[in-house]
């Protein structure tokens, strides 16, 4: 969950909670220059009194949760400036317009993935998967098929990758005879059973790709291997899975291009070789895609 999105929900907040948390809200942007001290003075409080709340948030005192908060709102101010990604289009909209809003919501969900890209842990999560004898990748519901689609491609360069609809099986295939990696993906990362699962493989010591949303959440907390999806819409209170759906695409095909990349000339050989010799009476005449 988003620290903005905790400070909303105040439901669980005491009446000097809700007036801490309405005035980092209306103050975010002068925030990372004010200390605890000058706020407990605004607020007619003790330091203390912001340094509890604070941790009450899930941050050692102030000064942390100020730079991760500040961290957020850097990135919340970046980028989807022109598209809502939970309300893309309009019912006044020609299908024209939805067609032109629909293609800069994609345009601006790709740039704002890549700006949340840390280049040391994608290199890292490539490696894993370039020296991987079997990737498991975990998916649930809409991202089913955006899993397949990723192991269709890493089958083709010699990869195995089994994909895994029941976390019960995925368990199950936690073995310590081969070097494995696992990916876990959700967009709340906080499906129970996900977690126990990314536990379960921590405790087996089995290398742990996470995809998930940015900002604190239980899931992203149990491997430093995380890479994160755009993270604009809502969980139901939007008008379908646009963002995270393209994000997870991009992710997972730069995970692949850099996995191809690590022995280029051997993966292009061996995909042409096999689809030359699978699919040698697939034909065109369109002169633009033929070989």
């Amino acid at each position: 969950m988003l620290i903005i999105e905790k400070l909303q929900d105040q439901d669980s907040y005491t009446n000097l909670e809700r007036t801490i948390a309405s005035y980092f809200q209306a103050n975010v942007a002068s925030l990372n220059h004010q200390s605890a001290h000058h706020i407990a003075s605004k607020l007619y409080t003790v330091p203390s009194t912001i340094t509890r709340f604070c941790q009450k948030l899930g941050y050692s005192g102030y000064p942390a949760f100020r730079q991760a908060f500040w961290q957020e709102y850097t990135y919340l101010q970046a980028n989807y400036q022109n598209i809502d990604p939970n309300r893309p289009f309009a019912p006044s909209d020609t299908d024209y317009q939805l067609a032109g809003k629909i293609n800069g919501l994609y345009q601006e969900t790709i740039q704002d993935t890549y700006a949340l890209l840390d280049h040391e842990t994608l290199e890292r999560c490539i490696t894993l998967l370039e020296h991987a004898q079997t990737i498991h990748l975990v998916s649930l519901g809409a991202y089913t098929s955006l899993a397949e689609t990723f192991q269709e491609k890493m089958i083709k360069i010699g990869k195995n990758v089994l994909l895994q609809d029941r976390l019960d099986m995925a368990y199950y295939h936690i073995s310590p005879l081969t070097r494995s990696c696992f990916i876990l993906i959700s967009y709340s990362g906080e499906n129970p059973e996900i977690i126990h699962l990314a536990k379960l493989i921590k405790q087996e010591h089995q290398d742990l790709i996470i995809m998930t949303s940015y900002g604190p959440n239980s899931l992203s907390a149990l491997s430093n291997n995380t890479l994160f999806l755009s993270t604009r819409e809502h969980l139901r209170n939007d008008l379908g899975t646009f963002g995270p759906y393209i994000s997870l695409l991009y992710l997972l095909d730069i995970l692949y291009c850099g996995v191809f990349k690590k022995n280029y000339k051997h993966n292009l050989q061996l995909k042409i070789t096999k689809e030359e010799n699978f699919q040698r009476y697939r034909h065109t005449n369109n002169p633009l895609i033929k070989d």
